[in-house]
């Protein structure tokens, strides 16, 4: 039943990323500011949508499913409600859609990697992926962390994700793995650092 749930949820959204495919036509206009607690039912909206369709397949059906919305809103108003002076959570909005992506970064949790920031968060809702939006919340982190005093960023993605290449595109290059534990299960994670906090060659606006 849960894994039927989940294909007919995919089926739905692969079909709607496919409509709006088809609709757009004209190249939107992405910007970045730093986000409001008036942003967070957004954030958490496509927090949840993010994970749902980035890693089926690779975490558990039952615990993508049990992701809720409201629950992770409510963490996003703490998240902003409580962000330092030397954090940052940025949002991407469209000049139609409004907000379609969010990111937050801040001193690097990882002690025993050579990298000053760390990027906690980074998604694009998965209907307005591919526009640059992805490139722009990673250019503001990266001007965020700078103004703060850091030289220097890390971010971890799970094994498989397929941001992967999008990571690599902008200049990330693996620098370490480690275990870790989603939904009861463990899997494998991957880190991306930039020692200069400087974009690659190749980035391209519609990557992501």
């Amino acid at each position: 039943m849960v894994f039927d749930l989940c294909q007919t949820w995919l089926k739905y959204r692969v079909e709607a990323k496919c409509s709006l495919e088809l609709a757009r036509g004209v190249k939107a206009v992405i910007a970045v500011r730093r986000a409001t607690v008036s942003d967070a039912t957004d954030m958490g909206r496509i927090y949840v949508e993010t994970w749902q369709d980035a890693y089926a397949g690779l975490l558990r059906d039952g615990g993508l499913l049990s992701m809720s919305a409201k629950r992770r809103t409510s963490r996003m108003e703490a998240m902003i409600c409580d962000l330092s002076s030397k954090d940052v959570c940025l949002v991407a909005t469209h000049e139609t859609y409004g907000v379609i992506g969010m990111a937050s970064a801040g001193p690097t949790r990882t002690r025993d990697l050579p990298f000053g920031a760390e990027v906690f968060t980074l998604y694009v809702d998965p209907n307005h992926q591919r526009l640059g939006a992805g490139r722009a919340l990673l250019s503001g982190l990266f001007s965020a962390m700078h103004q703060a005093g850091q030289r220097s960023l890390v971010i971890w993605a799970l094994g498989g994700n397929p941001a992967r290449t999008f990571y690599e595109r902008l200049g990330g290059t693996e620098v370490a793995r480690r275990e870790g534990i989603t939904f009861g299960d463990s899997h494998e994670e991957v880190a991306f650092g930039w020692p200069t906090m400087s974009l690659g060659d190749e980035a391209r606006v519609e990557e992501t």
